[in-house]
């Protein structure tokens, strides 16, 4: 799982307390990009281990993504998921997606919808990305 986060402290810590509660056995990177405070999380969340990749300046989400994606790349990992900072990913999600990837040798990826909620947790939108390859 592959998480960037920049000055989000709480929502980081959130997440990967829910990330803790999947049963599925995944390690999580997470890069901070070059959070004027440093960001700080535990090496474990439930049976995921968190490595924390600090950037020493903020380049932006698509530098961050990268240097994630190469220490995955670097692991020999099968898949990569990605979630944003402060995403609440519902449960048994990261599970069917990787037996989906597992049944379709085909597709190469795979995402989500995404139901969108104010900062109290009040449901305000679902945000339907495309689902058909053309569309992509």
């Amino acid at each position: 799982m592959l998480i960037p986060v920049w000055k989000d402290q709480a929502g980081l810590l959130h997440t990967l307390e829910v990330l803790g509660q999947d049963p599925l056995p995944f390690d999580i990177v997470v890069v901070d990009d070059g959070s004027p405070e440093p960001i700080a999380c535990a090496p474990q969340y439930g049976t995921h281990a968190v490595t924390l990749e600090r950037l020493p300046q903020n380049r932006g989400i698509e530098h961050a993504l990268n240097r994630g994606l190469e220490l995955i790349l670097e692991r020999g990992y099968a898949y990569v998921a990605r979630l944003d900072c402060a995403d609440v990913p519902l449960p048994g999600r990261i599970a069917r997606q990787a037996a989906y990837l597992d049944e379709h040798a085909d597709v190469g990826m795979v995402g989500t919808w995404a139901r969108c909620v104010d900062d109290n947790g009040d449901y305000l939108f679902t945000l339907r990305l495309p689902t058909e390859h053309a569309a992509m």
